[in-house]
């Protein structure tokens, strides 16, 4: 390539073990990079997940909570009525 800079333009000069090095210590930071941000991603899923489960949990509850007071308005409009009566009749 015409434009590709090389170290010797600029008076510098390594060994090729040097850069290798570089290379490969650059190529694991990377790699340990990826995998803590892989591991984190992990994590923050499965706290998400039991958050969902929490979510899940509450609006079950808060089903049979509204069922029961669902029933029990019945029951006590049905009572209303009913002594309702008895107190126009006595």
């Amino acid at each position: 390539m015409a434009n590709e800079v090389k170290w010797e333009d600029y008076g510098l000069y390594f060994p090729s073990h040097l850069l290798k090095a570089l290379r490969n210590r650059i190529v694991t930071e990377h790699k340990e990079g990826l995998k803590r941000r892989y591991y984190n991603a992990t994590v923050l899923v499965d706290a998400q997940g039991e958050q969902m489960d929490d979510i899940e949990l509450n609006v079950a509850n808060a089903r049979v909570y509204i069922s029961g007071g669902t029933n029990r308005l019945i029951s006590a409009n049905a009572m209303k009525k009913k002594l309702g009566y008895l107190v126009y009749w006595i």
